[in-house]
């Protein structure tokens, strides 16, 4: 398993970049649930709104369009949902356009940006994150569990496929969760945050000489989605609610359409239909 990819070669012709949380990783809940969202409550003294900004966050960040959404992308529009609707955010627009201007949605990113910035907001911003992800390391490994059918499915396409996880979660928790659980063995290269966005991630890979056909990229959010096309590869939908039938399915049926060239078309289209309704769904 790499992890830079000057380390990484093309072995197969056909490459599957998979993401983590939410799609492989059963710990979207977990995360936002008792992480993300209490932290910013915490951090921002909003203990007298707790309840309707957990729904809030969770309604944003997981159960809407938005599932998936960078965590400083996430931040901002509940701190400006909050700003509007419950109590007054101090320069939550300061935030807004630290995100619209970093080339890079990550801790280091934001340090580096904190030396010549002299908001109030970016360093609880900040504080927040790391809070986060110091929360996220206490909870156990053996909860932050796949999702049944993962295993079965990274093993056969292992046999065909070069295999990369091109995620935006926290390098430190994706590397902790695929060895624990033996995914790492089958994957060739781990890409997160820090490296750079998935359709940078995804760009440098095809530079390695793949056919874009061959070419998946497997997740559960529409930033993924839109990732892929962007790309020019195809996508597979870990569908909300339907994430262990949606590994059973690639496993069984849309993995072997990917090697004979009946992927795209009406079958894809058909999945993301599925896929984008589940979304909208929840959204509603």
């Amino acid at each position: 398993m790499k992890r830079e990819f000057r380390e990484y070669q093309k072995k197969n012709d056909f490459l599957i970049c998979v993401d983590s949380d939410g799609t492989v990783m059963n710990t979207m809940e977990i995360k936002h649930g008792g992480c993300f969202g209490p932290c910013l409550v915490e951090e921002w003294g909003l203990q007298r709104y707790k309840d309707q900004v957990l729904r809030i966050w969770n309604a944003i960040s997981l159960y809407s369009i938005n599932r998936g959404i960078n965590r400083f992308m996430g931040l901002q529009l509940v701190l400006e949902y909050i700003d509007k609707h419950i109590t007054p955010i101090e320069e939550v627009d300061a935030l807004a356009r630290w995100v619209a201007t970093t080339p890079e949605l990550s801790n280091a990113a934001l340090i580096r940006y904190l030396e010549d910035d002299d908001s109030h907001i970016l360093p609880k911003v900040l504080r927040w994150s790391q809070t986060v992800s110091q929360h996220i390391s206490m909870i156990p490994l053996d909860i932050r569990r796949p999702y049944d059918g993962v295993l079965e499915a990274l093993m056969v396409a292992r046999e065909d496929c070069d295999i990369a996880v091109v995620s935006a979660t926290n390098p430190d928790a994706i590397y902790e969760e695929w060895e624990f659980h033996g995914l790492a063995y089958f994957v060739d290269l781990i890409l997160n945050q820090n490296v750079g966005s998935k359709a940078f991630c995804i760009s440098q890979l095809l530079e390695s000489g793949y056919d874009p056909a061959n070419v998946m990229m497997i997740g559960n959010a529409i930033k993924d989605l839109e990732v892929a096309k962007a790309c020019g590869v195809c996508f597979y939908p870990i569908v909300l609610g339907k994430e262990t039938v949606s590994w059973q399915r690639f496993e069984g049926e849309a993995l072997s359409r990917f090697y004979d060239g009946t992927y795209v078309g009406a079958y894809e289209d058909e999945l993301i239909d599925d896929f984008i309704q589940a979304l909208n769904a929840n959204y509603e």
